[in-house]
């Protein structure tokens, strides 16, 4: 059965844009649901979106000191 729920991932969640859109998904949690975040190198906002969101998979383009419930994706390991 469809909830009606949007799964998405935010590809440069930590630059403006990514940032912009999760102001958005804040504001209409209803309605969507983040399951993939990937950001650049700063890890400490990227750590904050994926506390906040609890996604099932993220990417950065450094790999993270931290853990967290998520799985780390390296370049190779991409699944659509």
């Amino acid at each position: 059965m469809d909830s009606g729920i949007k799964r998405i991932a935010i590809l440069g969640s930590t630059g403006s844009i990514g940032q912009q859109t999760l102001d958005v998904i804040r504001a209409l949690t209803a309605k969507f649901r983040v399951i993939g975040l990937a950001g650049g190198a700063n890890l400490r906002l990227l750590e904050k979106q994926i506390n906040e969101f609890q996604p099932v998979m993220f990417y950065s383009s450094v790999k993270p000191d931290f853990s967290c419930k998520c799985e780390f994706l390296s370049k190779g390991e991409f699944r659509p």
